[in-house]
């Protein structure tokens, strides 16, 4: 089923009294309407808003770690009505976001086996690591060049 396009004419979200129409509907469609700018908001109010003289978009200030910390702390007190309803009891003490400790604990990165000598991938961990480089992974890169250079010269005499 495809989703249906808004087609419902609204006013700005600034209460300047503009009515907006959606941004795919055209001034003939909806005669006596603004185009959206963003956020609800006719291009005046957005611009005048979000928008600095140097058309640089300006986010509103963000809130501080206490207001949110206070906020939440609201949040789950007018909760708690409800949670009592539910059937739970206890109501462990939130202290706020606490520093220097993270919400979920670091996943270790799986460490990978080394591939075992005498084979192209350890010859080439032993060129790249600069280590030296055993018999076993020599003669793994031997013969790897050997057989190259057999299908070379079956392709060049075909």
């Amino acid at each position: 089923m495809a989703r249906q396009k808004q087609t419902e004419i609204k006013k700005c979200a600034n209460n300047c009294g503009k009515l907006i129409r959606p941004y795919w509907m055209t001034k003939d469609e909806a005669p006596g309407t603004f185009s959206s700018e963003g956020r609800g908001m006719c291009s005046a109010c957005y611009k005048l808003i979000y928008r600095n003289g140097d058309g640089e978009v300006t986010e509103p200030p963000r809130p501080t770690t206490e207001q949110n910390t206070a906020s939440l702390e609201a949040y789950f007190e007018s909760r708690r009505p409800y949670r009592l309803r539910l059937g739970q009891t206890v109501f462990p003490e939130w202290h706020g976001p606490q520093k220097g400790k993270r919400a979920y604990p670091k996943r270790k990165k799986p460490t990978r086996q080394l591939v075992p000598c005498g084979t192209l991938s350890a010859y080439q961990r032993h060129l790249v690591k600069k280590e030296p480089i055993d018999d076993a992974c020599r003669e793994a890169n031997r013969l790897k060049n050997r057989k190259y250079r057999e299908r070379k010269k079956a392709q060049d005499a075909a």
